[in-house]
């Protein structure tokens, strides 16, 4: 009786475990996106609310990102706009900056989820104004979360992570420079504050001048 016991409940373990994530499907303009959510946070702030809550960021993909174009989206999260990007502009280019490993782990699985792996480039590490080991301070450990902060030491979750700034990332890693807009500024999308001199609202387009 006792063997039974453990392997029905041994059983039910591994199917907790090893269960697949919930898939949700959006429809944006023509693209169709593809989430793997695996908690509540990813499906009610990322699948379900993330376009209807960023029009503007619809609409500027839209309007500007061409073919041959580089986008570099600092803080990408779960990939909601990496992800629309790419199926907007199938010939652009997309580096996800993404720091914190947990949402890092699961925006992988929805550039794979989405057949992306050659149009977008996953990067765990926090864009930056000085390229060092760094401690990432985390507003919430679970994955889909935001607002985490480079260099908040006093947060009571933290994570080391390799803060890079963006010319480094080009020279060290081959990272491919974000695209300049007409005036000569590079394009950077970002969507969380990495850092209080970085501090923006969520999805606003920084330009950067070079």
């Amino acid at each position: 009786m006792k063997s039974i016991v453990g392997y029905l409940q041994s059983r039910q373990l591994r199917k907790r475990l090893e269960g697949k994530p919930v898939v949700v499907v959006q429809h944006v303009e023509d693209a169709e996106i593809s989430f793997a959510v695996h908690t509540w946070l990813e499906y009610h702030n990322r699948a379900r609310d993330s376009y209807t809550g960023e029009p503007d960021t619809v609409s500027w993909l839209r309007n500007n990102l061409k073919p041959g174009d580089v986008l570099w989206d600092v803080g990408s999260n779960v990939g909601a706009y990496t992800i629309l990007a790419a199926k907007l502009v199938p010939r652009a280019l997309v580096v996800a900056f993404e720091p914190y490993i947990p949402t890092y782990a699961h925006l992988w699985d929805n550039i794979v989820l989405n057949n992306l792996t050659t149009q977008i480039t996953p990067v765990c590490m926090a864009l930056s104004d000085h390229t060092s080991l760094e401690i990432l301070g985390i507003s919430d450990p679970r994955a889909g979360s935001s607002e985490h902060l480079v260099g908040g030491k006093h947060f009571e979750n933290i994570q080391r992570v390799c803060a890079i700034r963006g010319d480094d990332a080009c020279s060290l890693l081959g990272v491919p420079p974000a695209d300049p807009d007409q005036n000569g500024r590079r394009r950077l999308r970002i969507t969380c504050s990495q850092r209080d001199d970085l501090a923006s609202p969520p999805a606003v387009f920084a330009f950067i001048d070079t």
